[in-house]
């Protein structure tokens, strides 16, 4: 099932740390697709259907540690689901809007 994914990062990123990710992609899912024109944004199409949000969320948090992100993962069923890292509470909560208004 064909995957669409938006990966958002927040300030802080270094180029190597973006070089990283890049060959992690290629490594890891040699058959996708990606778009980076933007700072610290990818889109990232994944044919296979093996590409998920966590994956991606987690891979981050390796490469980019400490950089808050969001992944967001849109499935050719329409189905869609999320995951990110940063504050999720309070005045700087990230999560909160998506939580309630996004789904």
């Amino acid at each position: 099932m064909k995957r669409r994914l938006i990966v958002a990062l927040g300030a802080g990123a270094t180029d190597q740390q973006h070089t990283a990710f890049t060959s992690y992609l290629k490594l890891t899912f040699p058959n996708a697709g990606w778009w980076h024109r933007l700072p610290n944004t990818w889109l990232l199409i994944d044919l296979t259907g093996s590409m998920t949000a966590v994956a991606i969320r987690d891979a981050v948090l390796t490469i980019f540690p400490n950089v808050h992100c969001l992944v967001l993962e849109f499935r050719q069923d329409g189905t869609s689901t999320w995951a990110g890292f940063g504050p999720s509470a309070g005045i700087l909560d990230m999560f909160g809007w998506i939580n309630e208004q996004w789904s």
